[in-house]
């Protein structure tokens, strides 16, 4: 709870909604913990110059689809490849998957 009130929310609602969607899903216990929380470290514009105590500085620069290729070969990967739980925890259609799968020629960890 300290962290989901310690949190900014730059997404809003929507942010809340998702987050607790994904843990929900991804939660392999009866509680909620704070591993099982998505918080994002990304400040917002107004508090740009503060220092975000999550930031590990392990940052380095990506293009938004090699963040995205990642995410979604984690997400599958988390979910022994069950599309259809993936889909629904990425917020796509189960086509969408598909599709971006092919795009990025994402394989099983273990092929």
């Amino acid at each position: 709870m300290d962290q989901l009130l310690k949190y900014r929310w730059p997404g809003n609602v929507r942010e809340l909604k998702n987050m607790v969607e994904r843990a929900v899903v991804l939660c392999r216990s009866d509680e909620i913990g704070v591993d099982n929380l998505t918080l994002s470290n990304l400040s917002t514009a107004s508090e740009s110059t503060e220092i975000d105590p999550l930031d590990s500085g392990s940052y380095r620069p990506m293009s938004l689809s090699d963040i995205e290729r990642i995410h979604i070969q984690q997400t599958l990967d988390h979910n022994e490849w069950n599309k259809s739980r993936t889909a629904t925890i990425l917020g796509v259609e189960r086509s969408t998957l598909d599709r971006k799968i092919k795009r990025y020629n994402i394989r099983r960890s273990d092929d």
